[in-house]
């Protein structure tokens, strides 16, 4: 079993495939198995690298609300990618995952050959955060007093995962079954030191507008808090392309994985092309 160490921080990664290297950044309610679906596609042409987040056993549950954070993330990520020799790669991320990839590639944008960000913003807007930044904690402080099988017994009615739960209700109950054997502390701090203090989307504006990395931005039709910041980033980011998938929620890559599989594989594959022109000097076209 694989770990990247970042200072006394242990984080468990795995890797399938080869070929270029695609990194999975895994959600809030989710982790390295969260992408088997992706995994055992993508496999077949790319090196495939999922991780557990710092929190997420079997990776290192640190003790403070502040060891946690987009930034810790952003570490986290270059750690990984050190640990398992990975100059660059495309990264694939899903909501809390998604803005972490977001981070990484305005960081670290010659590490990242390309970005999808999946289902990312919650939060975001306005009228909205001030409800998210309570429910989170509210939701933080259920998970320490009840456990993991009770704290997050609401998300089965949750707007954002009926979706998910309408068309695959066996895959809706791994998601569960999976999501109950997470950390209570590690969720409650990421949910503390990560979701409560990450600014809003909107506050990235400056920095997205310059960010050359090109980007897949997806968002459900149903996933009403992250449709505006999705759009936003449609009309800021300077080489991107936006996947709406219709009747669809927050976990794109469960619900609909032939349909994100695909428009993912796609995308890649053209950026790879992109590469390949440039580099022989035969042409260049946009990663749109």
């Amino acid at each position: 079993m694989p770990f990247a160490s970042n200072g006394a921080v242990q984080l468990f990664y795995e890797q399938h495939g080869s070929g270029t290297p695609v990194v999975f950044v895994h959600e809030f309610s989710g982790d390295a198995r969260s992408w088997a679906l992706q995994i055992n596609q993508m496999a077949r042409r790319h090196r495939c690298v999922a991780f557990n987040a710092r929190g997420y056993p079997p990776s290192s549950v640190p003790e403070a609300d502040t060891d946690y954070g987009h930034e810790h993330a952003v570490a986290d990520l270059v750690t990984v990618l050190d640990a398992a020799k990975i100059e660059s790669a495309h990264l694939v991320g899903l909501s809390m995952g998604a803005y972490s990839t977001m981070c990484f590639a305005l960081r670290h944008p010659e590490r990242a050959r390309s970005v999808v960000l999946a289902g990312i913003g919650t939060g975001s807007d306005p009228d909205a955060r001030a409800a998210f930044l309570e429910d989170s904690a509210r939701t933080a402080e259920r998970l320490e007093q009840m456990g993991m099988t009770e704290g997050i017994a609401r998300f089965s009615s949750n707007l954002g995962r009926l979706p998910l739960k309408e068309k695959d209700p066996l895959g809706f109950a791994v998601f569960m079954q999976q999501f109950s054997e997470h950390s209570a502390r590690g969720s409650a701090r990421t949910l503390r030191g990560y979701q409560c203090t990450r600014p809003p989307l909107y506050a990235w504006e400056a920095e997205l507008k310059q960010m050359q990395v090109p980007a897949l931005v997806m968002v459900g039709d149903r996933d009403a808090p992250c449709l505006r910041p999705s759009f936003f980033l449609r009309n800021r980011l300077p080489n991107v392309r936006l996947a709406v998938l219709p009747n669809s929620g927050h976990g794109l890559n469960l619900e609909e994985p032939v349909l994100f599989n695909h428009l993912v594989g796609e995308f890649i594959a053209d950026i790879e092309r992109v590469r390949a022109l440039e580099g022989t000097g035969t042409g260049a076209l946009s990663g749109r």
